[in-house]
């Protein structure tokens, strides 16, 4: 069973965490890479330790079983391949931050919050070729897209 999470029922303490810690993590870790392109480790250690921390809890309380939060962990995989792949056209604190997001809010979750936020990145870049403010190897922060994915999927009620 995959790991999933109801963040509309935040009146349970464990559920409003993950929520809070999530959103956090995503508006801190898209706030450095827009100011500086990367992300600093402890603020990844400290948000993966509490994900991390949140997930062992719900395993030995038996709220999450099987191995959801192991698998929720394979599209920030998949970005740290592409990284090897493309030669670092994609951040290694790209992949490592959406490792963190899978263990906040599981594989579906993270599935449709990347993919809503590579449109976004995508549309943003055409609009900046469009307008001649940049070329093909302009480099776009993409975690401030991930945390408007994510906020616009949550209010628009598709994650959760």
């Amino acid at each position: 069973m995959f790991q999933m999470w109801m963040m509309r029922d935040l009146q349970d303490p464990v559920t409003l965490v993950r929520a809070l810690g999530l959103f956090a993590f995503l508006l801190s870790a898209g706030f450095w890479d827009l100011k500086r392109m990367s992300v600093p480790l402890p603020l990844l250690l400290a948000a993966g330790c509490l994900a991390g921390g949140l997930d062992l809890y719900g395993i030995c309380s038996g709220k999450l079983q099987g191995m959801g939060p192991v698998w929720a962990l394979l599209p920030g995989c998949f970005y740290l391949l592409l990284h090897f792949v493309s030669e670092g056209q994609i951040g290694t604190g790209d992949g490592l931050s959406i490792l963190v997001l899978g263990l906040f809010a599981g594989l579906l979750n993270t599935v449709l919050i990347t993919a809503a936020a590579q449109f976004l990145c995508a549309l943003a870049a055409a609009g900046l070729l469009a307008v001649r403010k940049a070329g093909k190897k302009t480099r776009i922060p993409f975690l401030p897209f991930l945390g408007g994915a994510a906020l616009v999927l949550y209010l628009l009620g598709g994650i959760g």
